[in-house]
């Protein structure tokens, strides 16, 4: 169950990281390899969600236009 909310999919369907309560998944209290920092909160998501079009972090900076070049 360690893997379970993690942020990372080990699952090939994802089903790992499906219903996880909204910061479960992504406060790990050190970022994994791959992963992109939030600048908000320090909190850590997968670096594939980074300028994916989704605000993934709580202050969305995630998104932010100068970090995904559209800035």
């Amino acid at each position: 169950m360690a893997w379970r909310c993690d942020g990372a999919s080990e699952c090939p369907d994802g089903s790992d990281e499906e219903n996880c309560p909204p910061m479960a998944r992504y406060k790990i209290m050190k970022c994994k390899k791959g992963s992109f920092v939030c600048s908000d909160d320090k909190s850590c998501i997968p670096a594939i969600w980074k300028c994916d079009g989704v605000k993934d972090c709580s202050g969305g900076s995630d998104e932010d236009p100068h970090i995904c070049g559209n800035g």
